[in-house]
């Protein structure tokens, strides 16, 4: 069977989801097929930030419901991880039913450990390291 078929008949079965959820696990499909995140968000209109943000999200989301055989949750925030277990993240895919998001998102207080992990990836990611950091 052509992938593009298959592709097509996996698609309808997100027609009762919500416009925003089915676009994100479109997006997860892109990027896990090779596009970038400039790339996606440029052909929907969208901030490459808004576009990682969802795509990590319903990653995540489809790693805690289904799960993702050799991916857990912490390396579903890493398109390379994602890339890697490209296959195994379709499968999971034909049976996750993404959750609606009722009302508003819920208020998450980051523990100081938290707080020096996020710190020590800006760091290790910026340019000038050292004007990030707030004390």
């Amino acid at each position: 069977m052509n992938n593009d078929i298959k592709a097509d008949e996996h698609d309808q079965d997100f027609v009762g989801l919500t416009q925003t959820a089915a676009q994100s696990v479109e997006m997860l499909k892109a990027v896990v097929s090779g596009e970038t995140y400039e790339g996606v968000a440029a052909r929907l209109g969208k901030s490459r930030t808004a576009v990682e943000r969802r795509i990590k999200s319903i990653a995540i989301q489809l790693s805690k419901v289904v799960g993702i055989q050799g991916l857990n949750d912490d390396g579903a925030a890493y398109v390379r991880r994602l890339r890697l277990h490209r296959d195994a993240i379709l499968i999971a895919l034909e049976s996750f039913h993404p959750r609606a998001h009722d009302g508003p998102r819920e208020t998450r207080i980051l523990t100081s450990a938290e707080m020096v992990q996020a710190v020590q990836r800006i760091k290790g990611r910026s340019s000038r390291p050292w004007h990030v950091r707030a004390d």
